[in-house]
């Protein structure tokens, strides 16, 4: 449960253009980020929003923080009971390479490798998964927008 649900929440990435951010590859993923939304974009063009859908409720406090010495903390938080708390704290390891925007995560000996499909100093958007989403015949992309805390 753990590396799926790290694996889809680190997939999921895409987010509006800002005039001030800084999209190269010298934007570090150091720093705390929350899920904001989840984006379907087109493949054939790689901008056009197909599908747009905003985080919210207990999940918006899904947290991730991956910390300068390469380890992560990773806190889902669940409302099952009545009210919004932290329910499952995931630990480990992570790798970024700058070059090919691949965020790898460790977890319990296992990795999962995750592309970035844009990432600036305010925002990172993940790929979470690939298909033809309106059927026109080019691979469209899920992605999760992480906004930094």
């Amino acid at each position: 449960k753990k590396i799926l649900f790290a694996s889809l929440a680190c997939a999921f990435l895409l987010s509006c253009n800002r005039d001030n951010d800084d999209n190269s590859s010298s934007s570090s993923v150091v720093g705390k980020w929350k899920i904001t939304k989840y984006l379907t974009i087109s493949g054939k063009d790689k901008t056009t929003i197909l599908d747009s859908e905003t985080n919210s409720g207990c999940e918006a406090s899904d947290s991730f923080e991956f910390k300068s010495d390469k380890t992560y903390i990773f806190n889902y938080y669940d409302d099952s009971t009545g009210s919004c708390k932290v329910t499952d704290t995931l630990n480990g390891t992570y790798s970024y390479n700058s070059s090919t925007k691949i965020l790898s995560i460790i977890d319990n000996g296992t990795t999962e490798n995750n592309e970035i499909f844009k990432i600036t100093n305010s925002e990172m958007q993940i790929i979470t998964d690939t298909d033809d989403y309106n059927n026109d015949g080019v691979v469209d992309m899920e992605i999760a927008v992480f906004a930094k805390q």
